[in-house]
């Protein structure tokens, strides 16, 4: 039990930092840039966040569960080729991923509220791939165990990097643009897949690696690859949508509003880098008993974390856009609506996850594919009607019923509640 609460305040503390360093990153692009430059900034990013996401094929949570069982049977030969598979797999779609998405930039530039620069294609393209091979050195390092290496790269790293970088050229008074701000983002992606590399090689028994049939494997990823791409539709549609309909101004509002927002959910973050595979060998070993603790003392946690977040962003929204800025307080009504639906997202628990780790990702990708649906026609109807407050509700009620939706399911194939907080035994075996 020590143990499992060590790791939590090490993971959560590290998760806290990389929550605020987002939040410090976001804060520089719009004091140094204009509103405009800033939404575009905050477009790019999100777009390399959630296409490298994508590119990884289902291959990034899959490897979080695999690697979490062979971990626990010392079958470090089998790691190596699993990884390998998922890195080469993942370069090819990113490669033919990427390639798709700058032919529909290059069709729909008319459209789109912003013009895009031959330079910022070139940075999603090649940022794009690097952010994927982190992903995927990240799931390795977790299913290891090694949460909290994994923590650091996840994100600390990448913002902290571009932070540091930034106030360099801010102290030499150097005009920081927009362009500038994405050679910066790349270079410290760079950086981070490099160090993340490096970090792996200490982990993987000099690269020896022992072939073995992976349609399980393969299997199982694609069934996660459907989940993440209806996913993205649930989260993210409505703002890529909004480029459509909306200034840039706009789409600034929208983002620092999702970075506030997701703040609140920082700590099931944290609890799913810790939990995540010991879910998968408290499955794989048939004891739910141990596997039913885990979900409710992790419940627990995030309950008394993710309340008061919730709570001080419903009351202090107005203040807390104006950090951003007195042009961006406009947007607090926005926040407001995104916090509900992380809010939501926290207090159901690592229902996802749970659902993936004890072999339902067809349940979960059933749900999300019926969430992601639901999320697209909301944005198609309400953001030309509603505008950014419309793409505010079709992201966070598809992501609340999303929630709701899993813990049924999750309820119904493992036999508890995965809720419940409270009644649980402390004689949880580490």
């Amino acid at each position: 039990m020590n143990f499992f609460f060590l790791n939590i305040v090490s993971v959560g503390f590290l998760r806290a930092i990389a929550a605020l360093s987002g939040l410090s990153l976001f804060w520089l692009i719009t004091i140094h840039l204009t509103q405009k430059d800033a939404g575009q900034a905050f477009f790019y990013i999100t777009a390399v966040t959630i296409f490298a996401g994508l590119s990884t094929m289902g291959y990034q949570t899959t490897l979080l569960r695999f690697l979490g069982f062979l971990s626990g049977e010392g079958e470090q030969k089998k790691i190596n080729y699993f990884l390998s598979l998922a890195i080469k797999k993942t370069l090819i779609c990113g490669l033919c991923l990427n390639f798709f998405i700058l032919i529909l930039f290059e069709l729909f530039s008319a459209d789109i509220a912003f013009q895009i620069t031959f330079f910022q294609r070139l940075f999603y393209f090649i940022t794009t791939l690097f952010m994927a091979l982190i992903l995927l050195y990240v799931s390795a390092l977790q299913g290891l165990g090694k949460s909290k290496i994994a923590a650091v790269f996840q994100a600390l790293t990448i913002n902290v990097l571009t932070i540091l970088i930034l106030l360099v050229f801010a102290s030499f008074d150097i005009k920081i643009n927009l362009n500038l701000v994405l050679s910066i983002y790349l270079i410290s992606i760079l950086l981070t897949c490099f160090f993340s590399y490096k970090v792996w090689t200490k982990f993987n028994d000099k690269g020896i690696e022992e072939k073995v049939k992976a349609y399980e494997f393969n299997q199982s990823a694609k069934k996660v690859w459907v989940s993440m791409i209806m996913t993205v539709s649930i989260q993210w549609f409505s703002f890529f949508y909004s480029g459509f309909y909306l200034n840039s101004e706009s789409l600034a509002l929208f983002s620092v509003s999702q970075k506030i927002a997701v703040s609140i959910s920082f700590i099931l973050t944290a609890i799913n880098f810790v939990v995540a595979p010991k879910f998968a060998q408290w499955f794989s070993r048939n004891d739910f008993q141990n596997l039913r603790l885990e979900i409710q003392r992790s419940n627990l946690l995030i309950w008394l974390i993710a309340s008061p977040l919730a709570i001080g962003v419903l009351i202090f929204s107005n203040q807390l856009m104006s950090f951003f800025g007195q042009s961006y307080v406009q947007g607090s009504d926005v926040l407001i609506i995104l916090a509900f639906g992380q809010f939501i997202n926290a207090i159901t628990g690592s229902v996802a996850y749970i659902l993936n780790m004890t072999g339902n990702e067809s349940d979960i990708r059933n749900i999300i594919i019926f969430c992601g649906f639901t999320a697209i026609t909301m944005s198609l109807i309400l953001v030309p009607l509603y505008g950014i407050i419309g793409a505010a509700f079709s992201c966070a009620i598809p992501m609340v019923l999303q929630n709701l939706l899993a813990v049924l399911i999750a309820n119904k194939r493992l036999g508890f509640n995965v809720m419940k907080i409270f009644n649980f035994s402390h004689n949880v075996k580490e």
